[in-house]
């Protein structure tokens, strides 16, 4: 089997992790969110946008087999709920970077894939888990090699 259809857990603990991230995605995705949305409608609609496209993938790979023969689960629409926010179990961004590799793969069968909102989304919630890992929040934003004086630099020819 060379693509699947991840869990529901997965696209939940993917969306639960932008939790309080979300509140940016009307202006970053407009059209998509509504403004006035509540973070578990928002986390909602995150792994609504990333299910949809890992099934289309997996349907378009396996595009000979009937939607409920797909490899992995293909069930209805999800909805996150505050609660599936508070308890959220994967909080490591290591995880969520490894789960978002999986995603990744599980869904680019589509010669469309790097286009969708999907792709996008899961763009975004790589960045945030990013800037969650140990020492981002202090790592140095650009690197410029220090001059030398123009006296050192003629002893050194």
């Amino acid at each position: 089997m060379s693509a699947f259809i991840c869990s529901d857990e997965h696209f939940v603990e993917l969306a639960a992790s932008m939790a309080g991230e979300t509140s940016h995605f009307p202006y970053a995705f407009p059209g998509q969110f509504a403004e006035g949305d509540t973070d578990a409608q928002r986390c909602t609609r995150i792994a609504n946008i990333l299910k949809n496209e890992n099934v289309r993938s997996v349907q378009y790979r396996y595009n000979h087999r009937e939607a409920d023969d797909l490899p992995g689960a293909a069930s209805d629409q999800l909805v996150v709920t505050q609660q599936d926010i508070n308890m959220r179990e994967v909080t490591d961004p290591v995880h969520i970077l490894g789960m978002c590799r999986c995603l990744d793969y599980q869904s680019c069968e589509n010669e469309d894939w790097d286009g969708t909102l999907a792709f996008k989304v899961l763009h975004q919630i790589r960045c945030e888990a990013i800037t969650k890992l140990p020492g981002m929040e202090n790592a140095p934003w650009d690197y410029s090699r220090p001059r030398q004086s123009p006296a050192l630099s003629s002893v050194r020819a």
